[in-house]
């Protein structure tokens, strides 16, 4: 059924992205230490996976299902991101730094104006 077809594409992509973590140690002759990412992906990856999947069965039986995808890609993003700021591929205060230097709030006038 659909949940096979659903873990099989899972296990492909761990497959996948396992054998590419290899090509590029082989190719760039990085030291990549497997036992410390698979550590870092078992407790991020697991517990954010069973986050979202609980929250999504919660509220299939409460919102719409518009809404229920709304919540369950709002959490998935957040796992994602903390997900890449534990393995160092997303600097989260630089990110900071740079959002703050870009979002000006405008400046509101509020002197009152004579009415005569």
């Amino acid at each position: 059924g659909i949940n096979a077809l659903v873990w099989g594409m899972g296990f492909n992509y761990v497959i996948v992205a396992f054998l590419n973590i290899l090509l590029i140690k082989k190719k760039a002759k990085v030291d990549i230490k497997f036992s410390k990412m698979l550590l870092k992906m078992a407790l991020l990856i697991i517990p954010s996976g069973a986050l979202t999947a609980f929250v999504v069965s919660l509220c299939e039986y409460i919102f719409p299902l518009f809404i229920t995808l709304v919540i369950g890609s709002v959490i998935s993003l957040t796992s994602f991101a903390l997900l890449a700021s534990a393995f160092n591929l997303v600097d989260v205060k630089a990110f900071l730094v740079m959002a703050k230097k870009r979002i000006k709030l405008p400046k509101l006038n509020l002197k009152k104006k004579s009415m005569g």
